[in-house]
């Protein structure tokens, strides 16, 4: 028998019932012929069988990760997109021993800060080789982030408009020995006012 969704199954459960139905209640003279019985009893077999083909059995086929179809939200989150749970928990295993095994690994945080006021945050030093990682952490108070960076002390400003552009250029332009300011342009909710911050993970090395 085919392999049919719940749906399918709920249709020919429908239609058997129906058909139970009518014969019970057009059954005037009290009687029901050996060919009706007959029809619900081999229709009663069909939905079984589409049951046992479409259901998996816990003894039989034991539910597992690999079994387990995942559904990625955010594909720039995965090196590999996982189909299943299992592929999904492998990745994760992996990178997480690959943390544990790194040496000298540390994570660091940059806060910027500004207010309606003043919507330029205040200037965060950097030095050494910096590589950026998830996103800008900013409340609902703040419907934007652009970025600004400067080599020389903050002499002059050179615009990243976005987290995205700010973490490709600290990637390429950062080294070991590399002295780079940061600071953040805020874009504040109508309405709103006060002081909001933003923060930004990084390791260095």
């Amino acid at each position: 028998m085919a392999i049919i969704d719940k749906a399918a199954i709920q249709a020919l459960l429908d239609a058997y019932t129906a058909k139970i139905l009518l014969y019970i209640t057009s059954n005037n003279n009290k009687e029901i012929t050996g060919a009706q019985l007959k029809e619900i009893l081999d229709d009663s077999k069909v939905i079984l069988e589409q049951i046992k083909d479409s259901y998996f059995n816990l003894i039989n086929e034991p539910r597992t990760a690999v079994s387990v179809s995942f559904t990625v939200l955010d594909a720039l989150d995965w090196d590999v997109l996982p189909a299943e749970v299992k592929a999904a928990l492998d990745e994760l295993a992996q990178r997480l021993r690959d943390l544990e095994n790194a040496s000298n690994v540390f994570i660091y945080t940059i806060e910027l800060y500004a207010n309606t006021d003043s919507t330029v945050s205040n200037i965060f030093p950097l030095y050494g080789k910096v590589l950026l990682f998830g996103s800008d952490n900013k409340s609902s108070k703040v419907t934007d982030v652009s970025y600004e960076t400067s080599t020389d002390g903050g002499d002059t400003w050179t615009p990243r408009v976005d987290f995205t552009a700010l973490d490709t250029y600290l990637t390429s332009a950062t080294t070991p020995t590399s002295f780079i300011f940061v600071r953040a342009i805020f874009t504040f909710l109508g309405g709103f006012v006060g002081e909001q911050a933003i923060t930004l993970n990084y390791t260095q090395s």
